[in-house]
């Protein structure tokens, strides 16, 4: 059993007259003294940093680096290879895409389905990316099976015998452009295949048209050959498809080290699958691969995508498909799960590849996209045996806990994700996954639901999967089922078997072939919530000691500790920083505070932890991963906790488990002989101990911090420092998946230090001086006397930190779902930060792969400012309480604040007085600030003479341009909001008028200031006005400097168009341009089809329309009083997006070979996806069914469900009513009953509500489901739920004695006067 040292009261305090004061590098000085300082402590710091992406091609000017201009520190003349995934390489590789599939059910292949997928490609381009030539796309492709006639007719030609379909393999070939180069990749490829034992048949130049190439796109085409080999020694397909991928791994290591390596790829080596793509838009792909005009390409299924690129110049080997995946979306976790994958590497084994896993390594390439590793890792999983939709469950989990379908139904499938759970983290993100191996198609969506996806199936044995309705001309009376995949869902196509599987029974068929769940029940073990202290652990001046030597300050224990001890949520504060980069402080700071948490990408919303719950998890699994590609009850032989926040107790629970057999590692470094090389020394060493533990079998590495007593001469190493370097030691020696890091520490208080913890590696964190500094609040005599006289709520010492816990975890939650991602099993070694003031040194050996801009500190120098904290412990003259460092509120002798009293006050005069005079004083005293931010260190150079100033353009003329933002009336005044309309009016700019007019809620003391009280300090530094946790306004984002010289590069660049709009042809219609010329009203009908986006939105008037076919995205958007909109057909996302009024009606068309109240029509009769009636606040709206999240955050109107929904129903739902049909008793699990009560239909006004929305309903729609409820009413209304917020509990629709009630407060309203 593994023990930790006791806290005890510190021994006296030892002389500390060798420990000096130890400054940061440099004083900070005034003006441009202080800029030319700053720049040369941060070269003393050891700036390094690789350019910004401002190099990428195409693209002119410098980095931010270069504007910079902070030197390089001398490299070393060999930097040490490195294993863990670079954030630079791979934040330039992410992209949001347009997918889909033909397939026919009786394997036949035939040209028209090439054709037909061809068609729907075309239909896509408004998902993907073009170049400033209007011609270079971000990526198109196309897979198949192999078009073997079109081959045999090519080897018929080349006086070659016919192909041999069982035994050849066929190679797609980008190959180096220039033509030594290409002769030399194919001698490698040619010897690699002879080694192997594989015959050469042949090679093929692919014909195309370049003349449709895009300049960008020509200037990098590769030159494209396919190549013919036989695999005679091998007659199990599956083995020939294995040889094939060993060969392709081979030929990959074998031209590692060429000058044309980056230019030599396989888009597909296979006997099944074949894929043609480039860097092309859709449309172009046919017209420039003449294959696919070619009649004898015939194939059974055909898998398209169009790539949208997100941050990159694209490349044509990223064009998608891939060679199992097209991907629709972005893997958020990417750089963790690139780690885990190189961390597996010296453990994954497997009988089938006959001892050669040694060749196929590595698993992953940080210098693809995240769409290139999912598909090589699903890749893996599939020649190791794994099935395609196995392989998919196993990366892509669906959100399975608390699922009523799943655990009544089907607990087989729980048990499968459970066990995988612990041995594959999620590759998490938003994500519609299409798969082939050649002899399955299918489809399946992330656990959210975040990407649309629908299909449908044809009387002619045809099944269609596509990312929007409408990308295939469709004889609706051949549509014999319609449907779409909601979050977690799959859809599988066995083409030899013709069976087409939907989700359930997907994943029954998966799961049951092994008894998971009595493995997990043999072999898992749950840590069991262990009770909290109940008395203090140190005594006051112990504990004070320790809060100062760790770095504790004022106001982390009063604002942040305390606040969650006693609220159990994080403390808010103004938005905005105002104080320096750390790496720019004149103050210590714990290292933590050099990182900034990373955001979503624009195309990747954020999860809401608060109302959407139910998809994330805090689950974290302790103990060693096994070999993923064998399965066994072995492999579940793990301890699982519910969340990475252990408490003492808990901590002990994990040491005792024998089976993990815990190792203790303590975290400090020795400085009795100088402080320069100790901490590098003492991180060697404890590296080599945590080496040495896992190879003697340890399972768990327990770093910690915590010591019998503190010693001046013994500092604790930063506890992100031991965690991070021991994370990467283990990765770099195949040794991570091992075992299980935990930090037993002192120096972790606030959920950014957690999440930074978890992010470089730590699996669990037991806070311990956090806990004891609330055990130590509860039991004060301020806070005892504060809960006695009622001015605080009363907790007891358990919940005091049992909140403390509660708000970590909130927090916790919060920051996965900023990046997009559910869980944080897949967060944990995810690295998704960045970093602002640390250099090259310290980022290899802790951080490796994370971006660090700026350069800063060394290793040497982050010791001083460890030891700036230490000291503080140990000097006579310490003080009796903490240190206010004033980092979060401005005080004298604190932290520089931009936004001070002094600068207030001088302005406050300037504008006041109207003075010329008092404004200079006011600049002055800007000019002669501290360095603050990075442009602080910016001087303009130029190599250009002035322009006189006579050329440049008025300034009159420029602040016309000028526009505000959007902000509420409860994040800035009334007055505050006038005065800048007024201001904007008359320089002719433009202003917004906020998110919302908050009426009420103002603060007495500071009227139309919610939120504030007199004696507050506001702080709005470089945007933000609202309220956010304090972690959030100082760990988010990163400095805006940064970012500024991409923006103009971008910005710099051509302007192409999307093409026609159909508002267009509408408003040039004479007969509508004179209906809303004069107020007229006019009925017109139009053919629409998916491209057409927006229609209606700028369409404005008494206009009745009528539409026909297939709807693109934001149908009948910001629809205003009297326009009538009909769709005959079915619409994408976003429909009726931003109503204001009107009427917009969707129907399917006549004669379907389906029933319409079964289809994914989106809105009306039919079913719609997640999310339905989102913030509704006046709307009406009668459907056939939903998905997840129906009526979430709904505040008016009122919906009528006349099918199915989906999970979390009215989550957030504050206002309005829904009434939804439960004909199978399965609603109640469904409804988030956090704000809502349900309640039968009882009230005579809400049974005339909901008669009358169906009547109504069925007269505009047609449907035979409404008009059968109607004929049946009596049978029906029973069935129906009412959703009833706190806000409609009185309403006549939602109480059934209204009148009674309304009568009784009359008489009581009467008697009172």
């Amino acid at each position: 059993m593994a023990t930790l040292p006791r806290a005890a009261a510190a021994a006296a305090p030892s002389p500390a007259a060798a420990l000096l004061p130890l400054p940061r590098a440099a004083p900070l000085l005034a003006g441009r003294a202080a800029a030319r300082s700053a720049a040369r402590r941060l070269r003393a710091r050891g700036t390094r940093a690789p350019p910004l992406a401002a190099a990428r091609r195409g693209w002119g000017g410098v980095s931010p680096r270069a504007v910079l201009d902070l030197p390089r520190r001398r490299e070393a003349a060999e930097k040490p290879a490195q294993k863990a995934a670079d954030l630079n390489e791979i934040l330039s590789e992410r992209g949001a895409c347009g997918v889909g599939f033909v397939a026919n059910l009786k394997n036949e292949p035939s040209f028209n389905i090439v054709r037909d997928a061809l068609v729907a490609l075309g239909c896509m381009e408004h998902r993907g990316g073009c170049g400033a030539d209007n011609d270079s796309g971000d990526g198109s492709g196309l897979m198949s099976g192999i078009p073997w006639d079109l081959f045999n007719d090519w080897a018929k030609k080349q006086g070659l015998a016919p192909l041999d379909r069982t035994n050849t393999g066929v190679g797609m070939v980008f190959l180096p452009q220039d033509e030594n180069s290409m002769e030399e990749a194919k001698a490698v490829v040619a010897k690699v295949f002879t080694d192997e034992g594989l015959e050469v048949l042949g090679w093929r130049t692919v014909p195309f048209n370049v003349s449709v190439v895009g300049r960008y796109a020509k200037e990098t085409m590769p030159n494209i050959q396919q190549i013919f080999v036989k695999v005679a020694k091998e007659d199990n397909a599956d083995d020939i498809e294995r040889e094939l991928y060993i060969c392709r791994k081979l030929i990959e290591r074998a031209t590692k080290s060429a000058s044309w390596a980056d230019e030599l790829y396989f888009c597909s080596l296979s006997s099944r699958t074949i894929v043609y793509k480039g860097m092309l838009r859709s449309e172009i792909l046919g017209q420039f691969y003449l294959d696919l005009q070619n009649e004898l390409y015939k194939s059974p299924f055909a898998i398209y995508h169009r790539r949208y690129s997100t941050n990159t110049s694209p490349r044509w080997p990223l064009a998608q498909p891939m060679r199992l995946l097209g991907h629709n979306g972005e893997i958020n976790t990417i750089q963790g799960n690139l780690n885990w994958m190189r961390s597996r590497e010296a453990t994954l084994q497997s009988p089938v590849w006959r001892g050669r896993e040694h060749e196929i390594r590595p698993f992953g390439d940080p210098k693809a996209s995240d769409s290139a590793n999912l598909d090589s890792t699903a890749e893996l999983l599939l020649r190791s045996g794994r099935s395609p939709a196995e392989a998919m469950m196993i990366l892509v989990p669906e959100a399975y806990k608390n699922h009523p379908t799943l655990s009544i139904k089907y607990p087989e499938v729980i048990d499968f994700y459970d066990y995988y759970k612990g041995q594959m983290e999620a590759w998490d993100g938003p994500a519609l996954l299409l798969f082939s191996d050649g002899r399955t198609v299918g489809a399946c969506l992330d656990r959210n639901g975040l990407r649309p996806a629908r299909y449908w199936r044809t009387s002619d044995d045809f099944v269609y999967v596509a990312s929007e309705v409408g990308v295939i001309p469709m004889d609706e009376s051949k549509v014999v089922m319609k449907g779409r995949l909601g979050p977690g869902m799959m859809i599988t196509v066995d083409l030899q078997t013709g069976q087409v599987l939907e989700n359930t029974e997907v994943k029954k068929s998966v799961a049951s072939a092994n008894p998971y769940g009595s493995w997990l029940q043999q072999s898992t073990r749950s840590i069991k919530p262990v009770n909290f202290q109940s008395s203090v652990a140190m005594d006051n001046e112990t504990v004070l000691r320790h809060q100062q030597a760790f770095g504790y300050s004022s106001e982390d224990v009063q604002m942040v500790i305390e606040t969650m001890a006693s609220q159990g949520k994080e403390p808010t504060f103004c938005m905005g920083d105002d104080i320096p980069l750390a790496v720019l402080s004149q103050k210590p700071h714990m290292l933590f505070d050099y990182f900034k948490q990373r955001f979503a990408q624009v195309t990747n919303p954020a999860i809401d932890p608060l109302r959407e719950g139910l998809v994330m998890s805090l689950e974290v699994n302790i103990g060693k991963r096994r070999n993923i590609l064998e399965v066994g009850p072995e492999n579940a032989d793990q301890v699982t906790l519910s969340s990475p926040v252990l408490n003492e107790g808990e901590l002990e629970s994990l040491l005792n488990d024998s089976k993990l057999k815990p190792k203790v590692l303590s975290t400090y470094f020795d400085i009795r002989k100088g402080l320069d090389g100790s901490l590098d020394k003492a991180i060697k060493v404890l590296c080599d101990e945590a080496d040495a533990a896992v190879r003697n079998g340890s399972q768990l590495l327990v770093l910690s911090d915590r010591s019998e007593a503190l010693e001046p001469t013994r500092p604790a190493i930063p506890i992100l420092l031991a965690v991070g370097a021991i994370h990467q030691h283990l990765i770099q020696n195949g040794l991570r998946m091992s075992a299980s890091i935990v930090a037993d520490t002192a120096q972790c208080f606030s959920t950014h230090q957690f999440a930074c913890l978890i992010g470089y590696g730590a699996s669990a964190i037991c806070p311990y001086l956090a806990l004891e500094t609330c055990r130590q609040w509860r039991l004060s005599n301020k806070t005892v006397n504060l809960m006695r006289n009622g001015k605080m709520p009363t907790v007891t010492i358990e919940q005091a930190q049992r909140n403390f816990i509660k708000a970590v975890k909130s927090g916790l939650l919060k920051i996965l779902s900023k990046m997009g991602i559910s869980l944080l099993s897949s967060y944990c070694g995810a690295q998704i930060f960045e970093i602002y003031g640390l250099g090259q040194e310290v980022v290899d050996l802790a951080f490796c792969g994370s971006v660090s801009k700026i350069g800063g500190l060394t290793l040497d120098e982050l010791g001083r400012e460890t030891l700036s904290f230490w000291v503080k412990a140990f000097s006579e003259d310490t003080a009796k309480r903490l240190e206010n460092f004033g980092f979060i509120q401005s005080r004298p002798g604190g932290e520089y604040h931009a936004n001070n009293p002094e600068m207030s006050k001088l302005l406050h005069k300037a504008v006041r007085e109207k003075s010329d005079n008092a404004y200079t004083v006011y600049q002055q005293h800007l000019a002669s600030r501290p360095v603050n931010v990075l442009r602080d260190l910016l001087e303009l150079k130029s190599d250009r003479a002035p322009i006189p100033i006579g050329k440049v353009e008025p300034a009159t003329s420029i602040v016309e341009r000028f526009c505000t933002g959007g902000m509420s009336l409860g994040a800035i005044s009334r007055e505050t909001h006038e005065a800048i309309a007024i201001a904007m009016n008359r320089i002719g700019g433009k202003s917004n008028s906020g998110e919302g007019d908050v009426e009420d809620g103002y603060s007495p003391t500071l009227p139309h200031l919610k939120g504030l009280q007199n004696g507050d300090t506001a702080t709005s530094h470089d945007g933000g006005t609202g309220a956010s946790p304090i972690s959030s306004i100082k760990h988010a984002g990163g400095p805006w400097e940064l970012g500024l010289s991409e923006t103009h590069q971008i910005r710099s660049q051509d302007v192409h168009s999307n093409g026609p709009v159909l508002d267009e042809t509408i408003l040039a219609d004479p007969d509508i341009s004179d209906a809303i010329e004069n107020e007229k009203e006019v009925s017109k009908t139009f053919q629409i089809y998916n491209v057409d986006r927006a229609v209606c939105g700028r369409v404005a008037g008494v206009i009745a329309k009528k539409f026909t076919g297939s709807a693109g995205q934001s149908f009948g958007c910001f629809l205003t009083p009297g326009m009538n909109i009909r769709l005959v057909g079915e619409a994408n996302d976003y429909v009726g997006k931003g109503m204001a009024g009107g009427e917009l009606v969707v129907v399917p068309v006549e004669k379907t070979g389906f029933v319409p109240e079964d289809a994914a029509i989106v809105f009306v009769r039919g079913k719609t996806g997640e999310r339905f009636a989102v913030r509704n606040s006046l709307g009406q709206a009668v459907v056939e069914g939903t998905g997840d999240h129906c009526c979430e955050y709904m505040t008016g109107g009122c919906v009528v469900v006349l099918g199915k929904v989906g999970r979390n129903v009215a989550a957030g739902m504050t206002g309005g009513l829904a009434y939804i049909l439960d004909e199978d008793d399965t609603l109640v699990p469904k409804v988030n009953k956090e704000i809502v009560k349900m309640q039968r239909v009882n009230a005579p006004a809400g049974q005339m509500q909901l008669k009358g929305l169906i009547e109504a309903y069925v007269e505009k729609t047609g449907s035979e489901k409404g008009a059968t409820i109607l004929r049946e009413w009596e049978a029906y209304l029973p069935l129906f739920w009412q959703l009833v917020p706190p806000s409609e509990e009185d309403s006549p629709e939602a109480c059934a004695e209204f009148e009674r009630v309304l009568a009784k407060q009359a008489t009581t309203v009467q008697s009172a006067k």
